[in-house]
């Protein structure tokens, strides 16, 4: 026993899942996102507005690059990503919390510090965030008179899915740094403790509100393409 004793104290210690990225983290993500992506769009509205001189030739910007085409490629990025960021929120909603709610404590939290760790990666946050800044590019290449019946579509995606972002900074992260906080499961005294901090109704309700949001942003920013396509269209005869 003594032997025993020893072993377990000498044995290295599991400092438990890393905050990968927590909220001060992200935050300050979202904000340089929104910063480069708003610069963006000032940048190329006065672009556009103001001519260029060569050679005594009156040029704008609309002139050497397609604007139309820049459009319509920020509305399929933006539809894109905001289309994959439902279908994430929606897998939550509908299979891994329901299916990891009928599991024990030990399962229960050591699963979720395992699927939080794991969907912290460089696709998936460039999903996440690529949906806003290019949500927010299309809406500012979408201010022009002959293309503004698109605009409020797109301003609704805008606005629901910066609701999005919001919760998941100020809800749903802080959730998951706290369960993954508590270190490995087998090192957690009392797991039932640890998980009723965590909260997995309140976590399981603003993730239903995301994938309600984040779906309805997906179905504004479809009809923007359909109207986009109206609005491209050369007049028929």
């Amino acid at each position: 026993m003594a032997d025993e004793a020893l072993v377990v104290r000498g044995a290295p210690q599991d400092p438990g899942p890393v905050k990968i990225f927590p909220a001060l983290a992200l935050t300050l993500a979202l904000t340089l996102a929104l910063t480069l992506a708003l610069t963006l769009a000032l940048t190329l509205a006065l672009t556009l507005a103001l001519p260029l001189t060569l050679r005594g030739l009156s040029v704008t910007v609309a002139d050497l690059v397609s604007i139309e085409t820049m459009r319509v490629a920020a509305l399929v990025i933006a539809t894109l990503t905001v289309g994959l960021m439902a279908g994430v929120f929606a897998l939550y909603t509908n299979a891994i919390m329901p299916g990891l709610g009928r599991t024990d404590d030990r399962t229960f939290v050591g699963a979720f510090q395992s699927i939080d760790t794991a969907i912290i990666n460089p696709l998936f946050l460039m999903t996440f965030l690529g949906a806003l800044v290019f949500t927010g590019i299309a809406a500012a290449l979408h201010l022009g008179e002959d293309v503004r019946s698109v605009l409020p579509w797109i301003a609704v995606a805008l606005v629901l899915y910066l609701a999005v972002v919001v919760i998941t900074v100020r809800i749903n992260v802080p959730l998951n740094d706290g369960i993954k906080a508590a270190g490995a499961p087998d090192r957690i005294a009392d797991l039932a403790r640890v998980r009723e901090q965590f909260n997995e109704a309140r976590w399981a309700r603003w993730n239903l509100f995301r994938t309600l949001a984040t779906t309805a942003a997906f179905g504004c920013l479809a009809w923007a393409l359909v109207l986009s396509g109206r609005v491209g269209s050369p007049p028929t005869v």
